[in-house]
């Protein structure tokens, strides 16, 4: 690796000839730093994937008061956990749904690795209803998104609002609020990054 980099050094600073050399190393610095990027990604491809028993495991069995109602896998090293005070919810009801994918394995990592390039995008939207922005929160980048809904009957209004991140650079946990601010749906967040998850 460090032959790779020592050559690319000497390939970078003939490129630029006649630039000082202070800015070849930072052409050279940058890509060892998107090199590096990329290695846990490489990392998290050779790992084990938890199955889905394991991965029901990790869910809290409350969130922001709410008890957790069940757990369903919906997919390869995907599963869904529904949070509500109300035991059979419906559209009226407070709820939250906790999307746990585990990015290990060949399978995972794909995921995993999108998610990380939204992320890393700076996202200032508005669309109908609501708005989504990428920001920081506890020095993690998350997706933050809500939107209001109004049924056709005009009657009911749905406040919508999700949160996605990525927790210790393999797990994309998404969370989605029904009729629960954002706010509050942070709080939830907090709860869920306090959680031991493998590394």
């Amino acid at each position: 690796m460090k032959l790779t980099k020592i050559i690319l050094h000497v390939i970078i600073t003939l490129t630029v000839l006649g630039c000082n050399n202070s800015k070849a190393d930072k052409i050279a610095k940058e890509f060892e730093i998107s090199d590096n990027n990329n290695a846990w990604l490489v990392k998290l491809s050779e790992q084990s994937p938890l199955n889905a028993e394991e991965l029901a495991r990790l869910f809290p069995t409350e969130l922001q008061g709410m008890p957790l109602l069940g757990t369903e896998s919906v997919g390869v090293q995907t599963v869904v956990g529904t949070y509500s005070k109300n035991i059979d919810p419906d559209y009226t009801s407070s709820t939250i749904a906790l999307t746990l994918v585990d990015g290990a394995g060949t399978n995972g990592m794909p995921h995993v690795n999108a998610i990380f390039k939204q992320l890393n995008n700076n996202i200032n939207q508005s669309f109908d209803g609501g708005w989504a922005k990428t920001t920081l929160h506890n020095n993690q980048r998350i997706l933050v998104k809500e939107q209001t809904k109004t049924e056709t009957t005009g009657i009911q209004s749905t406040v919508t609002s999700s949160i996605d991140m990525i927790k210790n650079q393999r797990f994309h946990i998404n969370l989605t609020g029904r009729h629960v601010p954002g706010n509050q749906l942070t709080r939830a967040l907090d709860e869920v990054i306090e959680l031991s998850f493998p590394e």
